[in-house]
């Protein structure tokens, strides 16, 4: 095996009956929080790689223990089927798992003391058409949610068995607290001041209760044909692809992981990338009433962002000539659960590559590029996330997230409480509170396996002075158009704790420390800000104390082995941030080291009414592109369009 091959069910199923052997076993109830491939480091894959050196499978286990409220985290060796250690960590809440969230529901339903009020204050008893979803509930410092593993539990309800769409009818008001570990409700609260009628209008989104009959009938068939093949080779879960070869990966956090990014220019692979992930996922709601004000989801440190990743289908979430990865997840008892068609990969075409024409020759050269897609789409109850990984033919990667899904609700009464300051009423009394989107990639680089650098490039105007000096004497500027670059390398952490700013076109470089392309330039890839946006929460804000990682675009760190995610390994009902902000208080050096890039970006959504009862597809994204990292375009070897497909067709003046 590859040494960073995902998990499979064998290995999950032999790394769970290890830790049920160990005679520290919990002897009460326990869950399976997660299993995970623990990485070889960068010196053991580099045996492995240059000199067929063997790697041992290990897997980091995290394992609850219900009766004493304890986290126990092992690391199995599979080949020696035993645990190399075996440890307690206390006063941290692991991530929720679904199994419980499920259990939350159940839970909720039977409950009688929520029948009661339920019919007391919203005249509603139907228990069987009601929908409970937990939430993480963060931490602010109440007496009764210390030392508690909890989820606040929000409402809704269907109008009938065939009532498609839950997210119109809002249960305001009412939101229970449930104790995951006693798995018992232990707080009922009510808000009276912001209860109102359940909004009983039907908004039915899904093909069976809409009807093929009130469906556009003039939409004429799209295929797309490779009838040679896609033009990407997979061996294992090695691609390559057009130059590019890398290792495609995935686990229950992050799900959809890159390793070992390098590009072949001219008949030598030139590393790029170690490891690239998106390593959180912060969703701040603005609705600064209880119970919505505690309303911050980690999605990715709070639930796992690879159990919630869909099985694709063909035709519907991919299209074209598509290769699938399976992924390996499991449940709370540790057994294991395959999605299949858990990750997507495919070409498709991207547009024009590069184009001149030469009026005085006639000669006209056009290129048309291609992009390589690697995407998985996951669920968080009422949103999907599309995350989609782009390689280009020449050297760019990108990076979007397309949102979808169904809005987050609540019910307001626009007659009683006026316009809502907080969110848009889609629909008379469903109210789609604004909210935000942050994203924190952790980008390990190793540009040409070397020691890196990073700097920050400023566009400014060229002064007077300046430009002075390029004209011919007692001549002076008039058209004052100079333009030239400020930039500036970092040498801490703390210097890179930087913004993006869009009067100077700013953009941040990843430089090799000791390789220069052939005009003396230094080889690097740059970061191209696309999507932005910063907290409008205080910095003594829950929101910004836990999450640290959203007041800046860019932040830098030497590698460390122990350091993956940005808000700490569990900001599941944290109070403060145990990542980044904890580590860069060293101000440790950036400057030719082995570093690792944090980028931050995302959207702030306003909703509106087209985002009702589904949303299109918003986008957030950012980009990576070569900067002097090659000698000149390294497209200029792409063949084209008549070479590439003689079989095209043209459609012109209404002819084939």
């Amino acid at each position: 095996m590859h040494p960073f091959d995902p998990l499979n069910e064998n290995e999950v199923n032999l790394a769970r009956k290890i830790c049920l052997m160990y005679p520290s076993f919990p002897k009460g109830r326990y869950r399976f929080i997660s299993f995970d491939l623990k990485e070889p480091n960068k010196e053991e894959y580099s045996g492995w790689k240059y000199h067929q050196l063997p790697v041992a499978r290990q897997v980091l286990v995290s394992i609850l223990d219900n009766s004493i409220q304890t986290l126990i985290q092992a690391l199995v060796h599979l080949e020696k089927q035993e645990v190399l250690y075996w440890k307690l960590v206390e006063n941290v809440q692991p991530r929720i798992m679904f199994d419980e969230l499920m259990e939350v529901e159940r839970l909720v339903k039977k409950d009688p003391k929520v029948r009661f009020l339920l019919k007391k204050f919203y005249d509603f008893d139907n228990m069987d058409l009601l929908v409970a979803d937990g939430w993480g509930i963060g931490n602010d410092g109440e007496a009764w949610e210390q030392n508690r593993r909890l989820v606040q539990v929000f409402l809704w309800c269907r109008m009938d068995s065939k009532d498609d769409n839950l997210y119109a009818h809002p249960i305001e008001g009412f939101t229970p607290i449930v104790d995951l570990n006693l798995m018992e409700i232990v707080y009922y609260p009510l808000n009276e001041k912001t209860m109102c009628p359940i909004p009983c209008e039907k908004y039915p989104y899904t093909l069976r209760q809409i009807g093929e009959k009130n469906l556009r009938d003039n939409l004429k068939p799209l295929y797309i044909s490779q009838p040679k093949g896609p033009s990407f080779q997979v061996h294992g879960n090695i691609v390559e692809w057009q130059n590019w070869r890398m290792h495609i990966g995935f686990n229950v956090r992050e799900s959809l992981v890159l390793r070992d990014i390098e590009f072949n220019d001219h008949g030598k692979y030139r590393k790029i990338l170690h490891r690239a992930s998106l390593a959180e996922m912060l969703v701040p709601y603005g609705d600064p009433r209880p119970p919505h004000n505690r309303k911050i989801a980690f999605d990715i440190g709070e639930y796992g962002l690879g159990f919630c990743c869909n099985s694709l289908k063909l035709g519907c979430d991919c299209l074209g000539e598509i290769y699938y990865f399976d992924g390996t997840v499991h449940d709370t008892l540790g057994n294991p659960v395959t999605i299949h068609n858990a990750i997507c990969l495919h070409e498709e075409d991207s547009g024009l590559l590069w184009k001149h024409s030469d009026a005085r020759s006639g000669d006209v050269e056009v290129r048309r590029g291609r992009r390589l897609v690697i995407s998985c789409v996951a669920t968080f109850v009422n949103y999907e996330y599309g995350l989609y990984w782009y390689f280009y033919q020449d050297g760019k990667i990108e990076f979007t997230v397309k949102h979808t899904g169904q809005l987050f609700t609540s019910a307001w009464d626009p007659k009683r409480d006026g316009k809502c300051p907080f969110g848009t009423l889609v629909s008379p009394a469903v109210n789609a509170q604004y909210h935000q989107h942050f994203y924190c990639m952790r980008l390990d680089f190793d540009l040409e396996e070397d020691n890196n650098y990073v700097s920050e490039v400023n566009v400014i105007p060229m002064s007077e002075e300046t430009a002075n000096l390029y004209l011919e004497p007692n001549k002076h500027s008039y058209t004052f158009n100079g333009i030239q670059i400020q930039e500036t390398v970092f040498m801490k952490e703390k210097e890179a704790q930087r913004r993006v700013n869009p009067e100077t076109s700013r953009y941040w470089k990843v430089s090799a420390s000791n390789k220069k392309n052939r005009m003396g330039y230094p080889c690097s890839y740059k970061i191209i800000p696309q999507s932005v946006s910063y907290p409008f929460a205080k910095d003594h804000s829950s929101i910004v104390q836990r999450c640290q990682f959203i007041k800046n675009s860019l932040w830098v760190t030497p590698f460390d082995e122990n350091e993956w995610y940005p808000s700490g390994e569990y900001p599941n009902q944290s109070r403060k941030d145990h990542g980044l902000a904890k580590w860069t208080e060293a101000n440790r050096n950036i400057k030719d080291t082995d570093i690792v890039i944090w980028y931050a970006f995302g959207i702030t959504h306003v909703p509106q009414c087209e985002d009702w009862p589904v949303m299109p597809v918003i986008e957030a994204s950012f980009g990576l592109h070569p900067s002097n990292f090659f000698d000149q375009n390294p497209t200029m070897d792409v063949p084209p369009p008549h070479l590439v497909n003689s079989a095209g067709h043209c459609l012109q003046n209404g002819q084939h």
